[in-house]
């Protein structure tokens, strides 16, 4: 319980206690302060925002790794390629672009939102709102890494045996390589997710064909097993994805991810809340995160 009001005082007062029922007393303590013929009255605030929300904005670190893509066959190179940097892409490939893939989601607080308390909303502009305070690391709330490879690759690939590449001594269809994740100004977050890409060869042509993994998942491919069988042929998964990173941007922040601080600024209390929803604002990169009490 906090005391707050206005005051005016000299020294010397008195304190005079108002008598109150016991639903009086829950919904306002006072207390009458006087000196001298000056008075105030203080009321206690003991709530917290029933929601937060957050105005942001998208943004994203293009992948930096220099890695290099190399096809051979009985030492004789069929192909090289740069990997991340403008490598061709294949014409089935479902992401058009390398450069729509990212290493790292970024996503900075606009100073602005609003909050919920008692059934109402209202606005807010900067950090402050009510006798509130949302305490923020930095301008950054949330950050997203993606999985990319750090290391250049050899594939091992033999055009007699059926247009095969060799992993540990077993020759299969292919393999695919983490590709970093999906972001192009203006889409749902929901399509922020991780990507991956197989080597397709077409002569001494190299070029990649990349998938969003949900793509793939709802096609019947668990893409997040070392050894993939699927109809009838057999491919090299990535099995080193973290737990977030098999998430897009949309279930992370549905699902707590991302946390702030609120500070009471009268008792200097503070609490965390976690994000539970986000919506996009259509053909922008400005999004609202709505936060609740842990």
């Amino acid at each position: 319980m906090i005391i707050r009001g206005m005051r005016s005082l000299s020294q010397g007062y008195t304190q005079n206690f108002l008598q109150l029922s016991d639903t009086e007393e829950n919904l306002s303590s006072c207390v009458m302060l006087e000196s001298n013929g000056e008075s105030a009255m203080a009321e206690t605030v003991d709530e917290w925002p029933d929601s937060v929300a957050l105005e942001a904005s998208l943004s994203a670190d293009m992948i930096s790794s220099i890695v290099s893509a190399e096809r051979i066959d009985n030492g004789c190179t069929l192909g090289r390629m740069n990997f991340y940097r403008n490598p061709k892409i294949d014409t089935k490939s479902s992401v058009k672009e390398a450069n729509f893939c990212c290493e790292k989601l970024k996503i900075k607080f606009e100073n602005a939102g609003s909050f919920s308390m008692n059934n109402e909303k209202q606005n807010f502009v900067g950090r402050k709102f009510g006798h509130f305070e949302a305490q923020l690391p930095s301008e950054y709330i949330f950050e997203k890494d993606f999985l990319t490879e750090t290391a250049d690759i050899i594939e091992k690939y033999s055009i007699t045996k059926d247009i095969c590449m060799e992993y540990k001594g077993a020759f299969v269809q292919g393999r695919f390589y983490a590709y970093g994740g999906f972001f192009k100004y203006g889409v749902h977050p929901k399509q922020m997710e991780a990507c991956v890409c197989r080597i397709v060869q077409d002569g001494r042509e190299m070029s990649l064909r990349i998938s969003p993994i949900s793509e793939l998942l709802s096609s019947g491919i668990d893409i997040f097993k070392e050894h993939i069988s699927y109809n009838g042929k057999k491919f090299i998964g990535v099995s080193n994805f973290s737990a977030s990173q098999k998430m897009s941007l949309y279930d992370e922040l549905k699902n707590g991810a991302c946390s702030i601080k609120i500070e009471n600024t009268m008792t200097h209390e503070n609490t965390t809340y976690v994000s539970n929803m986000v919506s996009s604002i259509s053909g922008t990169n400005i999004i609202t995160i709505n936060f609740i009490k842990e």
